[in-house]
């Protein structure tokens, strides 16, 4: 069980990275032309890391439903974080909190009432349908594989399993280079088009793969150190970047050239080295994030000060 939180923490610590660069233009609200920094972030980060996130959530709802078995705590858990999303959503609009939110209290909740194996192939069928369009319309499929393969236990199998991340890792880099060469072809409509979609979706495998692979070697503790700490933190990240980006946007000013994105790239760098000093500091300390502490007491209605332990398995996933 161990071993499972610490490569979905890990995972979730490099997604959340990823997701913070492609923020940063809508939250800063800068235009500029495009430059290889730009392309580059196209190709490597726009709608890679998204689809692990979204993957990801479906997974915590999933190991928490099949350790409860409970809908109104995850009734009030979501609720909760539609609530999060709403106001989030002010501060940048697009953000993903709130559509969260309802895609899990429309198709998660529900779909406890299901067996898992017509969760996993309504999760198929959803994936399918919307890897033409990419974007949100990823999410409800997204969830659902994630909660199938978690009620079957399969974060725990490839935890400890490596022909599994092998084969996937084999399948998906082709597909990812071909779409991706395809669509740095086509950079004005680069993050839009079906390329794009079927790029991210194939490179968004490809990453969880490689990074499952890694855990079996000697940088798995390089990996535990630096990101399991942001992924077991990550709605406070998630949320803290926005309050970081906003705070200083007024004191940045963006030359109207591609060196804007250099700058705005350079940005995000450091925010995500202060961002990983501050998780590994806080979760030594306290072992919970303060967001995630907040969610846990309204998802479980229990308002008494606990130190919670930050490797509790379905808990920790979840967040």
């Amino acid at each position: 069980m161990k071993n499972r939180i610490e490569w979905l923490d890990v995972v979730r610590g490099i997604a959340l990275c990823g997701i913070a660069f492609a923020n940063i233009r809508s939250v800063w609200n800068f235009t500029a032309p495009y430059g290889f920094s730009h392309d580059l972030m196209q190709l490597l980060v726009q709608q890679r890391f998204f689809p692990v996130f979204s993957f990801l959530f479906g997974i915590g709802f999933g190991l928490m439903w099949s350790k409860n078995y409970d809908r109104l705590p995850l009734l009030r858990r979501f609720l909760f974080l539609g609530v999060l999303g709403g106001l989030h959503q002010l501060l940048q609009p697009g953000e993903a909190l709130l559509p969260y939110a309802i895609t899990a209290l429309v198709i998660l909740l529900p779909s406890t009432y299901l067996s898992r194996t017509w969760v996993l192939i309504l999760g198929i069928i959803a994936t399918v349908l919307a890897v033409p369009f990419g974007g949100m319309l990823l999410i409800p499929g997204l969830f659902l594989l994630g909660s199938s393969l978690a009620q079957a236990g399969i974060p725990a199998v490839l935890a400890e399993n490596r022909r599994i991340p092998t084969y996937g890792l084999i399948i998906s880099t082709p597909i990812a280079l071909i779409a991706g060469w395809i669509q740095w072809q086509n950079k004005i409509n680069a993050g839009f088009s079906t390329e794009s979609a079927i790029a991210g979706l194939a490179m968004a495998v490809m990453w969880v793969c490689f990074v499952l692979l890694a855990m079996h070697t000697p940088a798995r503790s390089v990996l535990q150190t630096v990101f399991a700490p942001m992924g077991r933190l990550a709605l406070t990240n998630y949320i803290g970047a926005t309050l970081i980006m906003l705070a200083t946007a007024p004191f940045v000013s963006l030359p109207n050239s591609s060196q804007a994105w250099d700058i705005a790239f350079l940005f995000v760098a450091g925010m995500l080295i202060f961002q990983m000093v501050f998780s590994w500091i806080w979760d030594r300390t306290f072992g919970q994030g303060p967001l995630e502490r907040l969610w846990r007491m309204v998802t479980w209605w229990n308002f008494t000060p606990k130190r919670s332990n930050s490797h509790n398995a379905a808990q920790t996933t979840a967040q």
